[in-house]
């Protein structure tokens, strides 16, 4: 085997292209369909991602309605973990702030569209987390 490609199914192609665009950086490839985009490809550096429509327009909904830890989840190795994070939390829904494990890697997950978990993580070769300014912080206390 020399790659793979995901092939997600969604809700609306469209908007899902749209949030892996803006949140994260991805370049659309290619779209095809009738009647509507059907079928999209997006990459960013080594990773490619195609994305086609559900037959049940539900599919966030049933994803959202289960725990995090038993949805699809997606890791990313990333470069910097700090950047994406601090871009990241302003456009998507963390699902885990950003955190040390004890895998020796710094790690946050976001919550696409859909309902899909994108884990990111990148090797902490004893990075200090940031510190974040009042103005960085909701009103529940986390940074935002």
């Amino acid at each position: 085997m020399l790659d793979i490609v995901l092939s997600l199914p969604v809700a609306d192609v469209s908007r899902t292209v749209d949030f892996y665009h803006h949140v994260l950086g991805f370049e659309l490839v290619g779209a095809t369909g009738k009647g509507g985009v059907t079928r999209a490809r997006v990459k960013l550096g080594t990773v490619e991602l195609l994305f086609r429509t559900a037959r049940s327009q539900s599919i966030g909904e049933a994803l959202r309605s289960s725990d995090a830890d038993d949805r699809i989840i997606i890791h990313f190795k990333v470069e910097d973990i700090f950047s994406l994070y601090k871009r990241a939390r302003t456009r998507a829904t963390i699902i885990r702030e950003l955190e040390p494990t004890l895998f020796g890697t710094v790690e946050f997950a976001i919550e696409d569209a859909d309902g899909i978990v994108l884990s990111f993580s990148q090797a902490n070769h004893n990075a200090t987390l940031p510190r974040f300014t009042s103005d960085e912080i909701n009103h529940t206390g986390k940074p935002f």
